[in-house]
């Protein structure tokens, strides 16, 4: 997989085969031609089946899950706004999920941060990190209405 080190929706992302080396190459000097920086990931399976988990973290704690359904099986002109909101869902945070993105901020020194958002993956091996969001990442607030009370509080404690 080939990304934009900075990007959102999955857009200018593009999945490739073993046999696509050239394909991939092209994709990256383009990103480059832009001035952006490039990303490559491995494509994890289980995202075509159960998506990408985005845990929330507001002040610290836990604040809600979101499912991230996979982007990348329809072209890029077809992951409009719509599609994009239609493949989000609001999700459990399964226990062993929570507890390992809370030790990843902690290790990283992250764990003091007003909010950061850590997208896992159901591997073999158990949960793994796809992207940790510090900076401007979507919170997912419209699809839990408490969690914006719970950062404006957050906010609030941190103001005074």
């Amino acid at each position: 997989m080939v990304k934009p080190s900075v990007g959102a929706g999955s857009m200018d992302v593009a999945r490739y085969g073993p046999t696509e080396h050239e394909a991939a190459l092209v994709h990256v000097r383009a990103l480059h031609a832009t001035g952006r920086d490039v990303v490559i990931q491995p494509y994890v399976e289980s995202v075509d089946s159960l998506g990408e988990r985005a845990l929330i973290f507001i002040d610290g704690a836990f604040s809600h899950a979101m499912t991230k359904g996979a982007m990348l099986n329809v072209t890029e002109l077809d992951r409009s706004r719509l599609y994009r909101r239609e493949r989000m869902s609001v999700a459990v945070g399964e226990s062993d999920a929570i507890t390992f993105a809370e030790h990843v901020l902690e290790v990283k020194g992250f764990s003091h941060l007003l909010y950061a958002r850590v997208d896992l993956v159901a591997t073999k091996a158990g949960w793994e990190v796809m992207e940790l969001e510090l900076v401007e990442p979507s919170l997912f607030l419209t699809f839990e209405p408490a969690a914006a009370t719970r950062l404006a509080e957050a906010i609030a404690r941190r103001a005074t």
